[in-house]
């Protein structure tokens, strides 16, 4: 698979989360999708981010705290596809090692070992990644189809996520022919989707193609600019000013798509 490695950070120290986005950066193939030190907020990015690998930071040596907390969320979330858990840790105790294998810990890395540092963690997991993907790739193959659905639910969550950041209103009737369009996209890139669009709900193409460029104006119009410099990353037609429906559709199709 030639997709990025989805990463989720979770850990304590600062200094070391800067580190690691660092390394991030630079290594091709690898990205964030979130950074937290708390368990709560990392159980809820892997509900809805489902991310390939967790650098879990956060001491589980002992039995508790947050990355023991964590690791007790994940496992109670009963997921289809767990992801590849990396621990990285302060202690050197193999018992306490033990205890994060027990509780689902994948690889350990010592923080006090000579060669550690936040550039050959990533080198690792970067080293690992034909692994942890094809495993993703394996439960995939398997899932059946209350599985998919599930799936199909996250993924219309995180579009309407997606869509609540920019402030595309709910109420607008655009707002459903638009996420009827991210998803046509993402299965299969196609010129014409207004008028499956239009064919689905019903409507004619013209009043279709009117609601959705609508919706897409009312957020630029009502929503704060940084925010949506923030989440809409596209560049846009300094003319218009506003994105045109297919440029936000594909847009939103590949930020999702990418993001799975």
């Amino acid at each position: 698979m030639d997709r990025d490695l989805k990463i989720l950070l979770v850990e304590d120290d600062s200094a070391e989360c800067r580190n690691i986005i660092k390394a991030v950066d630079i290594t091709e193939g690898i990205r964030l999708i979130g950074v937290t030190n708390s368990a709560d907020k990392a159980a809820q990015y892997v509900a809805d981010g489902m991310p390939d690998a967790v650098i879990l930071g956060a001491d589980i040596s002992k039995g508790g705290g947050k990355g023991a907390a964590f690791m007790r969320q994940l496992r109670d979330m009963n997921l289809e596809i767990f992801p590849y858990i990396l621990v990285t840790t302060s202690s050197t105790n193999s018992i306490a090692h033990d205890m994060a294998r027990d509780m689902g810990a994948d690889f350990i890395m010592c923080k006090q070992q000579e060669d550690y540092s936040a550039e050959n963690l990533i080198d690792f997991l970067s080293s690992v990644k034909s692994v942890i993907l094809g495993k993703y790739k394996q439960s995939v193959e398997t899932l059946t189809n209350e599985d998919r659905e599930e799936i199909s639910n996250k993924l219309l969550k995180r579009i309407h996520t997606e869509l609540d950041l920019i402030g595309v209103s709910p109420k607008v009737v655009g707002r459903s022919y638009l996420i009827d369009g991210i998803l046509r996209i993402m299965q299969k890139p196609e010129p014409n989707f207004s008028r499956k669009i239009a064919a689905h709900f019903g409507k004619s193409v013209p009043s279709v193609e009117r609601a959705m460029q609508t919706a897409i104006t009312g957020a630029w119009k009502n929503n704060n600019s940084a925010e949506l410099v923030k989440h809409y990353t596209a560049r846009i037609n300094p003319v218009k000013g506003i994105p045109t429906v297919t440029e936000f559709i594909y847009f939103y199709a590949s930020k999702v798509k990418n993001n799975w």
